[in-house]
């Protein structure tokens, strides 16, 4: 196991690096806006109290703060880590199993004294490691940020949540395209499947925020459970999408497994 591990986290890391890079710098960017335009700050409010109520609880920004920097970065780089980072997570997790069968690896792979299980759970630690250590990385980008520009007192329960959601988004997304990985052999129609879930799954978010005959579609959207209102405002994440997310995820790892080890290669 140790051997595969390894040889994902070799193969894997020019595209960590990369991610990580840019989303890092475009966290920067949000951030050190905020040191820009905080003398103009009743000024944003009455720009954000001008644009259509409408607008706003599509990207659920209708109670954010503008004055303090969480709120503001709430409002940009929020996104930006939860969706980019999802994309990521997901372009990972669903071609890990299967570029083995699309660059034709798979055989040689299964031909060494490593069984099915192994290789399937060693894969799935690799994305565990390379995700966790993206979102560590971005986190700390993050929270030093606002601590540097901050303007008040900073709330580091806030701040830590708007590290955590992500993250557990981005597990949650990366392990359930696991697991659906393992009924494609192509590489192109994994990722194809991977990225269609995370972008319907935002677009019912959205559509759930706008109107309030449309919110029942915030319950089938891991976007909406980790609510931007919800983190800085009530400081939590609702105990029961954790629990969905968290069951989610194990029974995505359990059902991949037992998939897997009875796959035609």
């Amino acid at each position: 196991m140790v051997a595969i591990i390894k040889r994902e986290l070799k193969a894997n890391i020019k595209g960590l690096i990369l991610w990580t890079i840019i989303i890092s710098l475009v966290v920067i960017m949000m951030i050190g806006s905020f040191e820009a335009m905080k003398n103009d700050m009743e000024a944003m409010n009455e720009l954000m109290k001008s644009l259509p109520q409408t607008l706003l609880k599509a990207f659920g920004m209708e109670s954010l703060d503008m004055n303090t920097i969480e709120g503001f970065y709430a409002s940009k780089g929020h996104l930006t880590t939860a969706l980019v980072g999802t994309i990521y997570a997901v372009y990972l997790s669903s071609s890990l199993l299967v570029k083995e069968e699309d660059q034709k690896t798979s055989e040689y792979l299964l031909s060494k004294p490593i069984s099915r299980k192994e290789v399937y759970l060693s894969k799935a630690i690799s994305f565990f490691i390379i995700i966790t250590l993206f979102d560590i990385i971005i986190s700390g980008v993050m929270a030093l940020g606002i601590y540097s520009f901050a303007n008040n007192s900073v709330d580091g329960k806030v701040v830590l949540l708007l590290g955590i959601s992500p993250y557990i988004l981005h597990l949650t997304f990366g392990y359930l395209c696991y697991f659906l990985s393992v009924f494609f052999k192509k590489l192109r129609s994994s990722l194809g499947m991977a990225l269609g879930i995370v972008f319907l799954s935002y677009i019912l978010s959205v559509l759930g925020n706008i109107t309030d005959s449309l919110s029942f579609l915030k319950d089938v959207s891991f976007f909406s459970y980790i609510d931007i209102n919800s983190v800085v405002i009530d400081k939590s994440i609702g105990s029961g999408h954790l629990i969905v997310m968290a069951i989610t995820l194990i029974i995505s790892l359990i059902l991949g497994k037992i998939i897997y080890e009875r796959k035609d290669f």
